[in-house]
């Protein structure tokens, strides 16, 4: 059974667009017997290249987020497509949010963590085999992956550079709120919007929810 991924659907009441990512990242899909392929992704950068194209220019896009990260290139890429997009875009964290998700989200004009949602930020990390001097290769390699991730996350962030390779370091879990504090989200929680002409009867501070969209569907990795 080929697993539920990335979906994207427009919302018939007006120019909002969602994309659900509800996956890990990754370059490849699951494996064709018939084909013997790979299917295509439905979590990689070329999948949401071709989502992002069809969002006209001045529209919004909400990026639902239910994910444990995976792909550093696939999630990178995927970052960069989002800030190259001339769409306006809201990232929505509706579960866990862990690694190069996390990452995915900072490129985002509006970062939100809903109520009891998690994030994870740690360092990079590689499977790899060899001789001494190819492990040592690897790790310098890695080294400057790092350096990216962490210049790429101080653009926004509003804690110093020491402090975020710190928290990376000891693989850090950031609740909303920690998140929110460090600068690396700008909001808790999603408010919830009202149809024209009917009243809910709560006052504007009680309308505060958690996206349940996704929660309790079994995540691979």
């Amino acid at each position: 059974m080929k697993r539920k991924e990335m979906h994207y659907c427009q919302q018939v009441d007006g120019n909002v667009h969602k994309i659900f990512l509800y996956d890990d990242i990754s370059k490849y899909g699951e494996w064709n017997w018939e084909t013997w392929d790979y299917d295509e992704s439905e979590t990689s950068a070329a999948h949401f290249q071709k989502l992002l194209e069809a969002v006209p220019d001045g529209e919004e896009i909400e990026l639902h987020i239910n994910s444990y990260g995976g792909s550093v290139s696939e999630g990178t890429a995927i970052y960069n497509l989002l800030q190259e997009s001339k769409a306006h875009k809201v990232g929505i964290v509706d579960g866990v949010c862990h690694s190069i998700a996390f990452t995915i989200l900072q490129g985002c004009d509006e970062r939100i963590m809903g109520y009891g949602t998690s994030a994870i930020i740690h360092n990079m990390w590689a499977s790899v085999t060899g001789n001494a001097k190819q492990l040592r290769e690897e790790a310098d390699k890695l080294d400057v992956c790092m350096e990216s991730c962490v210049q790429l996350m101080m653009r926004r962030a509003t804690i110093d550079e020491a402090e975020l390779r710190a928290m990376m370091d000891a693989e850090t879990v950031l609740t909303p709120q920690k998140a929110l504090e460090c600068g690396l989200i700008d909001k808790i929680g999603v408010e919830q919007k009202e149809e024209p002409g009917v009243k809910t009867g709560k006052d504007k501070s009680d309308r505060k929810l958690t996206r349940e969209m996704g929660v309790g569907e079994k995540l691979n990795g």
